[in-house]
């Protein structure tokens, strides 16, 4: 996923711009535009469980991509986010992320490189539409530590 940064345009000065329109403009802001949220004024909190492990935290970020966004997390196509990314972020709310992994199944003498979030071995298997039914036994492969 690539970073996009938003830059604000410069502002244009206006020949009939003049204090008193100025004070007229902070006293009488613009309505906010039809459909558009308002900022965020207090804090939400919720619980975000990241790969297992759970934390609660209060954020006034407004939605699931933007809190995960500020956590550095940054969601990758296969991984699984318990909500849609830019769903608004409820008090109590209840958030998982778990990241993908390259996991290599082998049955038989086939071998299958897979990438998945899934959080289980059994729900690994029924993504990839590998029956189990003959399975004797699955062992969790180790990983080497650098």
């Amino acid at each position: 996923m690539a970073d996009v940064t938003v830059a604000a345009p410069a502002p244009v000065a206006s020949p009939a711009f003049s204090e008193a329109s100025s004070a007229s403009l902070t006293a009488n802001p613009a309505p906010a535009l039809a459909g558009a949220p308002a900022p965020r004024v207090a804090d939400v909190d919720l619980k975000l469980t990241v790969d297992g492990r759970p934390t609660f935290i209060s954020t006034k970020e407004e939605t699931v991509g933007e809190f995960l966004l500020d956590r550095n997390i940054r969601v990758a196509q296969d991984d699984f986010v318990s909500a849609p990314l830019d769903s608004q972020l409820l008090d109590g709310m209840d958030l998982s992320y778990r990241s993908s992994k390259i996991l290599t199944i082998i049955v038989g003498s086939r071998k299958l490189v897979v990438h998945s979030a899934a959080a289980t071995v059994g729900d690994v298997l029924r993504d990839e539409h590998i029956a189990t039914a003959s399975a004797r036994r699955s062992t969790k492969a180790r990983s080497s530590k650098t």
